[in-house]
C-alpha cells in the first residue's frame, strides 16, 4: 500500500535463521534454527515481546526445521536436522488455532526427515528422508528412504526405497492425480499412495539441481510439476510421467556461477526466481 520496506528485526525464537514461513488466517507461522523453535506472527497487529509473535515451542535435541506442509488434518507438519553431531530427524506439528505442538522423535532411526508433502485421499503424510545428520556427525545408515506418516494414527504406515543407494531424497510433491513425485539426485520417481507402490523411476532432464528443487505445488492446466536444474526450467509431467525443458537461460546456471536459489511459479504460470543479485521473471510454456 505504501511501496516502503520494514525492517522488522528478529521474529524467531531461533537466533540464526527462519527456515520456512507460510501464510495462514491465524498470521504468519516461522520455524528458526537454532533450536528447531516454533513462532506466530500476526502481521496487522503491533510487535510486542511475549505476544506477538508468539512462541509455541521447540523441539528438544533438533536444529533444523526444513518445510512448513499443510496436512490433510489442517495442521502444519514439518522435519527437522539434528543438533550438531547427533543423528536422527523428528516429525513437528503445529496447531496455530489451538497453539499446540506434537513431536515425535526419531521416526527412522539414524536419519534426518527432509521434505513432506500432504495426500488428503488417505489422511496421511508422504515424508523423506536423509542419512546426514546434525553438523560434523557422521552418518550410520547405508541409504535413505521415504515413508507415509498415519495422521490418525501418529505412526508410520509404510516405507520404502524407491532408488536403491540413495543417500538424500529431496523434495516431493503431491499430483492432482493423487501421486507423489519426487527426487532423487538426478532422478524421479512416482509413488502410489493407495497401492503403497513405486510405479516409475526416470532420468531427469537435467543434473545440478537448483533449491527448492521443485514447486510445492502442480502448476497450469496439466498440472505440470517445475523444477530448475542446470541452465534451465523442467517439468515432470503427471499425464504419462514424462519429462521436458520449458526454458534455458545462463542466468539459473553456468559454470562459476551459483545461478538460481530460490523460485516460485505463480497461479497463472510465471516463474520468478534470483540469481545471484537480479530477480528473473518467465512466462511459463505450460
Amino acid at each position: 500500500a505504501t511501496g516502503k520496506f520494514a525492517d522488522l528485526g528478529i521474529l524467531g525464537s531461533g537466533s540464526c535463521q527462519v527456515y520456512d514461513t507460510i501464510s495462514l488466517p491465524d498470521g504468519l507461522v516461522l520455524c528458526s534454527y537454532m533450536g528447531a523453535w516454533v513462532d506466530i506472527y500476526d502481521p496487522s497487529r503491533p510487535i510486542e515481546k511475549g505476544t506477538n509473535p508468539r512462541c509455541l515451542g521447540r523441539v528438544q535435541g533438533q536444529e533444523r526445521p526444513i518445510q512448513w506442509c499443510l496436512g490433510p488434518d489442517g495442521r502444519l507438519y514439518t522435519g527437522t536436522h539434528p543438533a550438531k553431531g547427533r543423528l536422527g530427524g523428528a516429525l513437528m506439528s503445529a496447531d496455530p488455532k489451538d497453539e499446540s505442538l506434537k513431536v515425535w522423535p526419531t521416526p527412522i532411526p539414524d536419519q534426518s526427515i527432509e521434505y513432506v508433502a500432504g495426500i488428503p485421499e488417505t489422511g496421511e503424510l508422504f515424508c523423506t528422508t536423509s542419512i546426514q545428520g546434525g553438523s560434523s556427525s557422521i552418518p550410520t545408515a547405508e541409504e535413505a528412504c521415504v515413508f507415509l506418516w498415519d495422521i490418525a494414527g501418529e505412526k508410520m504406515g509404510f516405507q520404502v526405497k524407491p532408488v536403491p543407494g540413495t543417500k538424500t531424497y529431496q523434495r516431493a510433491v503431491t499430483a492432482r492425480n493423487g501421486l507423489v513425485y519426487g527426487l532423487a539426485g538426478d532422478k524421479y520417481y512416482v509413488f502410489d499412495p493407495k497401492a503403497r507402490a513405486v510405479t516409475f523411476v526416470g532420468d531427469l532432464p537435467v543434473k545440478a539441481l537448483r533449491f527448492p528443487h521443485l514447486h510445492r505445488e502442480p502448476v497450469g492446466p496439466n498440472g505440470l510439476i517445475v523444477g530448475l536444474g542446470d541452465d534451465a526450467v523442467y517439468c515432470i509431467d503427471p499425464a504419462d510421467n514424462s519429462t521436458r525443458i520449458l526454458a534455458r537461460h545462463p542466468s539459473i546456471g553456468a559454470p562459476g556461477k551459483r545461478g538460481a536459489h530460490g523460485f516460485f511459479v505463480t497461479e497463472d504460470g510465471i516463474l520468478y526466481f534470483c540469481s545471484e543479485a537480479t530477480l528473473m521473471r518467465v512466462k511459463l510454456p505450460l
